[in-house]
This record gives structure tokens, sequence and C-alpha cells, in this order.
């Protein structure tokens, strides 16, 4: 019997192990998306790689190659959109390196639909910082 229960028990440990266990490039990500929202330049670009890249639309276009031009096109967003808000719909992971987050943005107008369904983003993160990013 008492074996019996010191194998549920471990059976149990490592069920919780596995259901509560994250990759770390969601918590990058996560940090990146609460920098967005507080819109905080500093905290949002110290997420990034130096040399990351963001695409966007089908053709996968260059929208931001490097840090210095992230902090740029990001600040001037920041001050023309003081409202604009990120939330996550649906996040999903590809391994252990590339989270896919449905986000639908607000405060964008009148640019943008209110809310914006952005759909799903793709980041790449590579040792501890997001390395590329593709906007549908």
């Amino acid at each position: 019997m008492l074996r019996g229960a010191f194998f549920c028990g471990a059976l149990a440990s490592t069920v919780l192990a596995c259901a509560t266990s994250r990759p770390a490039s969601v918590d990058v990500v996560q940090r990146q998306l609460e920098a967005y929202n507080a819109q905080d330049i500093d905290a949002f670009a110290a997420t990034y790689a130096d040399d990351l890249i963001v695409t966007r639309g089908p053709d996968k276009k260059p929208f931001v190659q490097g840090k210095q031009q992230l902090r740029e096109v990001y600040s001037t967003m920041f001050g023309k959109y003081p409202n604009c808000r990120a939330r996550i719909a649906e996040r999903r992971t590809e391994g252990d390196n590339v989270v896919l987050d449905h986000e639908i943005v607000t405060g964008r107008g009148p640019e943008r639909p209110d809310p914006w369904d952005v759909g799903f983003v793709r980041y790449t993160v590579e040792n501890g910082k997001i390395k590329s990013v593709e906007i549908p």
C-alpha cells in the first residue's frame, strides 16, 4: 500500500510540474507586453535583442531593424497614442523559443479599428531576448 501511495504522489507531482511549467520565452514576451501597456520604452526595449527584426504583412516586409529603430518607432507611437494597450486573446508556444500571441489592441484610432484584432503575432526568443517578431 505504501508503494502505491508513493507512486501516486510522485505521479501527481510530475503532472503538476508539467501543467505549471512554461518556456522562459513566455516570460520574456509577457514582460514585453507589460512594458508596452505601461508605455515604458526602456523596459520594452530591454526585452529585445540588439539586432532584432520586426516584419509585417504576408510578405514579411521589414518594419523595424535593430534596437535603436525599435526605440524610435515605439517612442513615437507611445507619444501619439497614449491610450494604446494590447491584450492577449490566446497564447500558444512552439517549442521553447517561439510564442504566438493573438493580440487585440485598443487606443490606436482613427487609423485602426478599436478594438483592432491584430491576429497571431509570432515572437522568436533567443538567449533571453526577443530576436524577431512577425506581425500579420
